[in-house]
């Protein structure tokens, strides 16, 4: 064989990847993007508005969706924080809506392969829509120490690492 036909073969093979193992990654596919949305929610009589964040707003089957669910008044886009590779052009979209601070660290299992929403209803989490296959990993919502007028938000990484921010404040 020649040197250059060696040298292919083994290009070949260091690029190889076993099947099952494509985009080993943080998030097992390098185009996987989660677009984690937050949404402050005040409480108002019949119908819902909307104010959006930049290019980020709900979309209408969000909103339908949580008319469903009793809400009513102002939901507005407080911010969003996007985790994977952001090559996608439409991540996984999960949306957090809550209406008040809340009093001690809360873990809300990530929905594994769908767009979900999880809305603030007094103490308790509804994940919408109902059956949503969730996974081990978590989306941590504190109270900042520092500041407790702030909710703080963590999302767990594939390996384990946590990625956060400061999306609302009270």
């Amino acid at each position: 064989m020649k040197v250059s036909t060696i040298a292919l073969l083994l290009l070949g093979i260091a690029s190889w990847t076993p099947p099952g193992m494509v985009g080993c990654g943080p998030f097992g596919n390098q185009d996987e993007t989660v677009k984690v949305v937050f949404v402050q929610w005040k409480r108002g009589p019949d119908g819902i508005t909307t104010r959006r964040l930049k290019e980020t707003d709900l979309t209408q089957a969000e909103i339908d969706r949580l008319a469903t669910q009793g809400v009513s008044g102002a939901l507005n886009v407080v911010g969003y924080q996007i985790h994977g590779s952001g090559n996608n052009p439409k991540p996984r979209r999960i949306i957090i809506v809550m209406d008040h601070q809340i009093d001690e660290r809360v873990d809300l299992r990530q929905p594994s392969d769908a767009d979900a929403i999880y809305l603030q209803l007094g103490n308790e989490w509804k994940l919408l829509p109902a059956g949503t296959a969730t996974n081990q990993r978590v989306i941590r919502l504190e109270v900042n120490e520092e500041n407790k007028s702030q909710t703080r938000y963590w999302f767990q990484l594939p390996d384990g690492a946590m990625q956060g921010t400061t999306p609302f404040d009270w």
